[in-house]
């Protein structure tokens, strides 16, 4: 498929045209082992790359061996120079989210729920390179990718999924991942994280957990964030989180792309779909956005400091 205009772009992501390509279909949204329905397009989320050949990785992934960003000391420091609001709280999940916020790499890959934002993005730059627009089926990822078969959602911010994934963020061994996880748990997660903590984190990064429960620790999981700062655009605060964490020196974040690149997937075309944007379309497709009130200024939110240069400090 190829994109050349803003109508060719919702055409694509239409009900119609999705449950062609085989990511959607209308039972999707209805109630399984929840106890609501969901009306089309929930749970269908859109990502726009400039280059069409850049992988569907978070930055902290990115990087060709031998280079590597220590990932831990990387979030403990920004931790200690971001000023927040006084009394507020924040989860392991929350402090990805505000990092990626700042410009800082994270192992977060950040979607969005409105095509128009998704497709400015695969227009706004690298003009003589084709860009692509991704269109994801956040809750059939979670049934490839959560713990357990029959979460069949997207994640909540407080789900175990996001809790063991953020908590190794922040863990150098695998009993940091014990002692990082938020909250309390509860006596099925209590097995859950047992089940994970007991594996050498090599094995658990290949995601060899076993098969009870169906758990892919480096496959990443679809979750909604908190709007944690007013600067945050709402529409993008839709993320999937990857796993995977190798802890052979307890430092390196991952050392398995080709297990957290989403297009790498088993099943992977029952969930994702691409289309391309030609070079020579993009300033055409801009216009159209700008017509639309679709701008760099409308979509992009700034921080209230700068503090995308510590990266370069935890760069190796």
């Amino acid at each position: 498929m190829t994109i050349t205009s803003v109508e060719d772009a919702r055409n694509f992501v239409s009900d119609n045209n999705l449950q062609t390509h085989n990511i959607y279909k209308s039972v999707d949204n209805a109630a399984t082992n929840v106890s609501c329905s969901y009306k089309f397009p929930y749970g269908i989320w859109f990502r726009g790359e400039p280059n069409k050949n850049t992988l569907l990785l978070p930055k902290l992934f990115r990087l060709s061996t031998p280079q590597y960003y220590d990932e831990v000391s990387l979030c403990y420091h920004f931790q200690r120079m971001v000023v927040l609001p006084q009394g507020q709280e924040m989860t392991n999940y929350d402090w990805l989210c505000l990092m990626h916020h700042y410009g800082l790499p994270t192992r977060l890959l950040r979607w969005t729920d409105d095509v128009h934002i998704a497709l400015y993005f695969a227009a706004a730059s690298s003009p003589d390179s084709d860009g692509a627009l991704h269109v994801l089926n956040a809750r059939r990822l979670n049934v490839a990718n959560r713990f357990a078969n029959s979460f069949v959602d997207i994640c909540a911010p407080k789900s175990l999924d996001v809790r063991v994934r953020s908590a190794m963020a922040f863990s150098r061994n695998d009993r940091g991942v014990s002692f990082n996880l938020d909250g309390v748990l509860n006596p099925n997660e209590e097995t859950l994280v047992a089940q994970i903590t007991k594996h050498s984190f090599v094995r658990m990064a290949l995601g060899w957990l076993g098969r009870k429960p169906k758990a892919k620790v480096p496959g990443p999981v679809a979750a909604f964030s908190r709007r944690i700062c007013e600067t945050m655009n709402p529409h993008l605060t839709t993320f999937t989180l990857c796993g995977g964490r190798n802890f052979t020196d307890g430092i390196r974040p991952v050392g398995f792309r080709q297990e957290t690149t989403l297009t790498n997937q088993e099943d992977a075309g029952t969930f994702l779909v691409t289309a391309i944007v030609p070079s020579d379309k993009k300033t055409a497709i801009l216009s159209e956005l700008n017509n639309l009130g679709v701008t760099h200024t409308s979509i992009r939110s700034f921080p209230p400091q700068n503090l995308a240069s510590i990266a370069d400090q935890w760069l190796f």
